[in-house]
Formats: C-alpha cells, structure tokens, sequence
C-alpha cells in the first residue's frame, strides 16, 4: 500500500501535467516561454529564483499568463535534476504572495540544461 507522500507527490506531478498542457495551445505557448526562462536561467550558472524567471516572462507575453506555470516547470526541472534548489529563502517581490518565501535554485551543470525549440506552425 503506498503511503501518504507517495500519493501527495502522485497529485503534485498529475496537477504540474494538467497545468502544463493548459499552458500550451494551437494559438499560444506560454508553456514554451516559461520553460526558455528556466533554461536562460538555469544556463548562467547563477543563482536564481521565481521571481527572476517571472520577470523574464512578463518580458515576453505582457498581457498576462498563468503565474502557476512557473512553478509547474521548475518543479518538473527539479525532479529531473536539471536544476537544483540552493540553501537560504528570499521574499517573494509578487504582491499576491503576500510576503512569502522563494526559494533558491542553481541549473545543473552535469546535466545538460538546452533552450527549448520553438515551436513550428
């Protein structure tokens, strides 16, 4: 019988798919924004968080996406190693977190860290 943070780890991965796929349509990719932001990030072998990646985003879609497809990518990058989570917490600069924490994450560099290819139509 599986126990219980197996399960909860279970939700996590089912609900970062869901998030993901919302994040990617036949007229948009956001996904595909934030995942080239994680690997700017991850490849200058920098200390990052969030927030930095966020700001990356903002650049690129003005308009608004979905703020949970950050942490959705960067939780499937740090399951597979790509990029690791450093000591110490920041606050977080977003207004909506109210004064939470971001953690701290450093790319990889024994695994390979690529930019995603855009997407072709």
């Amino acid at each position: 019988m599986p126990d219980q943070l197996e399960l909860a780890l279970a939700d996590r991965r089912a609900g970062q798919e869901a998030n993901l796929a919302a994040g990617t349509a036949a007229h948009r990719d956001h996904r595909g924004v934030v995942e080239t932001a994680v690997a700017l990030c991850a490849r200058n072998h920098r200390p990052f968080t969030a927030d930095d990646v966020h700001r990356l985003v903002q650049h690129e879609i003005p308009g608004g996406y979905d703020r949970n497809l950050v942490s959705s990518v960067m939780g499937q990058w740090a399951s597979s190693h790509r990029i690791l989570r450093q000591p110490g917490l920041v606050p977080s600069s977003a207004r909506a977190r109210k004064g939470s924490r971001n953690g701290w994450w450093l790319g990889n560099r024994t695994t390979a860290t690529p930019l995603p290819r855009a997407a072709t139509a």
